[in-house]
This record gives structure tokens, sequence and C-alpha cells, in this order.
């Protein structure tokens, strides 16, 4: 039954008729502009002309367009000395025929959008017909909306899917978000820990700036430290992409992770090759004092493919990534040592999966 539902069900949504309707007052039709204008902080204000009368706006639609509902917005609590106590709502196909829908009250520090629904007439709806009082000389009116339809014009909303579908794509994309955060905050990290490590050449016992703090270490040392951390937390990595990739097939949230891994090893390979070719081009500097970037990020990327690949599906998948071979055939050309030990770890895991014709 929940599924014939929502296979049956449709999702439609009005349209703004507000901006090509015709407004006409009772008095200061000068003011008309600051109901349509999208901003309940302006006001249309009564004038002498009504005073001691009913303050009255009509509104005519055009004739290509099908009323539904009518909103108007008061807010008694900022117009002090110009309340409104009721409104009466008339509609019909000339100012002539007019049929009262409903008449309100409104409570005198009321603020907000009072509404009434058009409902079926005989003939088409085309004026509305709005009636206020108050107590006081004048009353204001901050916004008039009229919601319906237009002749020839669908308001059904797009391509619609059941609760279910739904509720898992909302789920899939904030956990890739989450996933994206993650990825930022740790190993963005270790990128901005060794940032300033490029900016001048230091001695091997210069103080190192990471973070807000000075610390004398020694960059070799420092390094080692890096590799120990991120050799601390393979666990946890494999432990994490094996509860992303313990079934039988990739979800389509599984492929997106795969996506974004992929795309920064592609990213950090074009890095590391465009600093490979300067070394080569550089003849005024020696090795040891061209700046280098950190490799914590492609390190990490590596390390979340080499977990992927310990499973059969996740290996079956990155052995059909070409892009992904091609970038991993360049780091083991152009990448640090690590990096050229990950790569080889990885191409070990994988090749035996990879048909000769990739590298065709």
């Amino acid at each position: 039954m929940g599924d014939s539902f929502q296979s049956t069900s449709t999702v439609e949504c009005l349209k703004d008729l507000s901006s090509s309707i015709e407004i006409k007052s009772s008095s200061r039709p000068g003011m008309l502009g600051s109901l349509v204008d999208n901003s309940t902080e302006t006001f249309w204000e009564s004038g002498d002309e009504d005073r001691n009368k009913a303050k009255v706006l009509t509104i005519a639609c055009p004739s290509n367009s099908v009323p539904r509902i009518v909103y108007v917005h008061i807010d008694n609590c900022r117009d002090l000395g110009n309340k409104v106590s009721s409104i009466s709502f008339k509609v019909g196909c000339h100012v002539d025929e007019l049929v009262k829908l409903r008449q309100m009250e409104v409570e005198s520090r009321y603020a907000g959008w009072i509404s009434c629904p058009i409902t079926s007439l005989e003939g088409k709806v085309l004026v509305v017909r709005l009636e206020f009082k108050g107590p006081d000389n004048t009353l204001r009116v901050r916004q008039v909306k009229v919601l319906g339809e237009v002749e020839g014009e669908s308001i059904k909303v797009g391509k619609l899917h059941s609760a279910t579908v739904l509720q898992q794509r909302n789920c899939e994309a904030e956990t890739l978000k989450v996933f994206r955060l993650l990825t930022s905050l740790v190993f963005g990290r270790l990128i901005s820990n060794e940032a300033t490590v490029r900016d001048e050449k230091r001695p091997s016992d210069h103080p190192i700036a990471i973070g807000t703090s000075v610390v004398g270490v020694n960059v070799e040392s420092s390094h080692l430290d890096d590799d120990q951390k991120t050799e601390g937390s393979n666990d946890l990595k494999e432990h994490m992409v094996g509860i992303l990739f313990s079934r039988s097939k990739l979800t389509h949230l599984q492929k997106q992770v795969c996506t974004h891994i992929v795309q920064a090893i592609r990213k950090e390979a074009a890095r590391v090759r465009d600093e490979w070719e300067a070394l080569l081009c550089s003849k005024s500097l020696s090795m040891e004092e061209l700046p280098k970037s950190s490799d914590a990020y492609c390190f990490e990327m590596l390390s979340m493919v080499l977990a992927l690949s310990g499973s059969s599906v996740g290996r079956a998948y990155v052995a059909q990534q070409y892009s992904l071979l091609t970038d991993l055939l360049s780091l083991l050309h152009t990448g640090s040592a690590r990096v050229q030990r990950q790569v080889t770890s990885l191409l070990k895991r994988v090749l035996p999966d990879v048909s000769p014709q990739t590298f065709d």
C-alpha cells in the first residue's frame, strides 16, 4: 500500500503571480509598489481619503492566471499607531460581482502572514478585494502575495522519488560531506604543518615553525616522526575503508568516495611531476637547495587506495581506473621514497587484475 501510494503521488508548487498582478487602493496609490517588493520592511499606509472608512486594496490578476491563495503580511507590533484589526477577503470575475470568502479578526500584537485560499467558484476568479479595518485613523499593510497557476504551464515538481530513495540520497550526500571534511582536517593539517619548510632553506638544527609554536628539531627527525604518526593511523584508516567497502558490490556512495580519492591523487601526481621537471631544468640551485612541498597528503591518499585494494571488490575497481594507473606510474618515477614504496606495494596488488589491453 505504501509503495503504491509513493509511486502515484505527485508534488505541486504554485507559482508566484505577484509580479504580474495590478493593485489599486482606496488611498495613496504611490505607495503600492511597497506591497510587492519582497520586503516586509516597507509598507502601504492608508491616507486621509478613506479615514473612518474601510481601507481597500483591489487586486486584478492576468487573464491567463488562476489564483489559488492570497497572503497578506501584517505587523501590528511595529505599526503601533497604524494597526489592522480585521481583514475581509472577497473574490470574483469582476469588481461588481464579488463573493466574500473569509473575514478574520487580527490580534493587536499580531505580526506575520495571513492567508485565504481561493476556492472554486462559478466563473474564473480574476479580482481579489481586500478590505481592512483598524482602531486608528490609518493602517499599514506590508506585503501582498498571490500564488496560483499560469495556463499552459505545469506546476508539478520534476522527477519524483519515494521517501526511501530521498532518505538514502541525503544520507549518502551527508556521509560524503563528512568524508571530505575529515580528509581536509586530517590530511590538510599535515600539509599546513610542513608548509613553512618550502619557504626558505634551513640548516638541520634551525628552528622550524609548526602551527603557532617554534621548536628546535632536526628536519630528518621531523620527517621520521611524521612517518611514525602516519603508520600509527594505518590501522584506523584500513578499518574505516573496510567498513565502507565490505560488500560484494560498490554502491553509488562508495564510487563517489573512490572518485574523490582518485582525483586527489591525480592533482598530487601533476604537482609532483611539475616540481620534478622544475628540478631537472634548474641550473642555479642544487638538489638540496630546491624548495620541496610535503608529500603527506599524497602518501595518505595512496594509503587509502592501498587499504581499498585489500578487498577483492576494491581491487577490481582500482584495476579499471586507467587514469589512476597512469598517475601511479608517474609517481613511481617522480615521487618521494616513501611514495614510491607505497606505489610499488599498490601495483603489486593491482597489476594481476589489470588486462594487458589497458596499456595499449
